[in-house]
């Protein structure tokens, strides 16, 4: 069907609607131009509309380089194919709403354009034409008005999808481009698209720092994906909703913000490369990354050592992360002591890209390991064995960092028994005295007191007996 004849079929449909609009389908009443309008419904054949190339719900997943062509020609044949399966993909209920369909048939209508583009509705007419139901040929649809503009529809688009919470609801990767787009695009502030947001409707300036955040990320995003070019932005999105990656985001992002404003844009580098090798290797849980963010020194002192005590990469193990040469920094005052000893080396660097490339290659056949000697190896094996020793660095830190917080319980124990014995002078000072505390609590009170006493003498002799053992 080419454009002019689908321009035709939904004229003919408007004016079939008007001369009948007694019996027809009633309007449907959208959100439009900061008030609300009725748009007539109209009935098409599935054949008719053409999927929605534009669309943020599959935004994300149009950026892989194998959907370019999608990208350009939108309302070719072979381009809708590829929509239909994005389509498809981008609902985590898709089995789920052909059965809905198929029992009871199209209870909402979509929302198409003048030129038969679908802005609302896209997954059901997949859904409609995979039924092949002789009782399913149709779709109901409100047309838009014919000077309907990008801004609008974006802004329609996101009334219907990503405020309704009753909707599958966006992906990740799909709402942070939404947001950037109505910021770079359409010029909207912080405030203005949490409102649309419906973020914290109730407290503007919360709505605004988390749009804020959001952009944050996305930019971090870019930056990880300049240094893996492969990586694609749904790789962040979670299959159930819930927090996930987004929280392993947050962390990340705060992590790097604070190295970024403290000037150490090499361990900033460092960070965002080697979150990306133990997330690329599968590893996935919050505890697991966890290990990255909060130990500068991951590589050096858990990372690198178990690396090398992989048969299959042993002493490669520095060629993989590609260790820089330490630097060398001058201290003042000390060159007065002899040429060698005005300056001493800094910790090392590590350049993760190598390790990274291997992780993320897709590659079934052999790879070649650095090191000059051109040995190949299965790709496979060698994944395996980065996946062994990362999952060795994280249990090294883990040990260690349960550890130190035993080392530290005697510590906190006290330091949390210090809070709650301010709380209970505080609340005495304000009982004390009263007739209902000295009827019914000045019992117990005095009882917790001489417990309390006795806890903390035997503390103290086991104190004093320590100070007596070390003279």
């Amino acid at each position: 069907m080419t454009d002019e004849s689908r321009k035709r079929q939904i004229e003919k449909g408007l004016a079939a609607r008007a001369e009948q609009a007694e019996v027809g389908r009633p309007p449907l009443t959208l959100p439009w131009r900061g008030g609300e309008k009725n748009f007539p419904v109209i009935e098409l054949s599935i054949d008719l509309p053409l999927l929605n190339a534009n669309s943020h719900r599959i935004r994300a997943e149009l950026e892989a380089p194998e959907y370019e062509f999608v990208r350009k020609e939108r309302t070719t044949e072979r381009a809708q194919r590829a929509l239909t399966e994005l389509w498809k993909r981008a609902h985590r209920k898709f089995d789920q709403l052909k059965e809905a369909l198929l029992v009871d048939g199209q209870t909402e209508p979509g929302v198409i354009t003048r030129s038969g583009v679908l802005i609302n509705g896209n997954t059901r007419l997949v859904a409609l034409r995979e039924l092949q139901d002789p009782r399913r040929k149709w779709i109901h649809v409100a047309v838009l008005d014919s000077d309907a503009g990008p801004a609008e529809i974006a802004q329609l688009e996101l009334r219907l999808q990503v405020r309704d919470p009753v909707r599958d609801p966006y992906r990740l990767s799909n709402e942070l481009l939404f947001i950037e787009e109505l910021a770079r695009e359409y010029k909207m502030t912080d405030e203005q698209i949490a409102a649309a947001l419906g973020w914290n409707p109730l407290k503007p300036a919360v709505g605004k720092r988390q749009v804020q955040l959001y952009r944050r990320i996305l930019q971090l995003i870019r930056e990880m994906q300049r240094r893996d070019p492969k990586l694609r932005i749904t790789f962040f999105d979670d299959e159930r909703s819930g927090p996930g990656k987004l929280q392993h985001l947050k962390e990340l992002e705060q992590k790097y913000d604070e190295l970024i404003k403290t000037g150490e844009m090499e361990q900033a580098g460092l960070l965002l490369e080697t979150w990306l090798v133990v997330a690329r290797s599968g590893f996935s849980s919050v505890h697991q990354i966890r290990a990255v963010t909060q130990r500068e020194d991951f590589v050096t002192t858990y990372l690198l050592p178990r690396l090398e005590e992989q048969d299959l990469i042993g002493d490669r193990a520095e060629a993989l992360v590609r260790g820089k040469r330490a630097r060398k920094t001058d201290l003042p005052g000390l060159e007065e002591l002899g040429s060698d000893t005005g300056s001493v080396e800094s910790a090392p660097l590590y350049d993760l890209k190598p390790l990274l490339r291997l992780v993320e290659s897709r590659d079934t056949g052999t790879v070649t390991l650095p090191g000059g000697d051109g040995v190949k190896v299965e790709a496979e094996r060698v994944k395996a064995a980065i996946g062994s020793a990362i999952g060795g660095a994280i249990r090294d830190y883990r040990a260690e960092d349960r550890a130190e917080d035993a080392l530290n319980a005697p510590v906190d124990a006290l330091r949390k028994a210090g809070r709650e014995l301010k709380k209970a002078i505080d609340a005495y000072g304000e009982l004390r005295d009263t007739k209902d505390f000295e009827r019914s609590s000045r019992g117990a009170f005095d009882y917790q007191l001489k417990q309390l006493r006795k806890q903390v003498k035997r503390l103290e002799d086991l104190v004093a007996g320590s100070e007596k053992a070390k003279a």
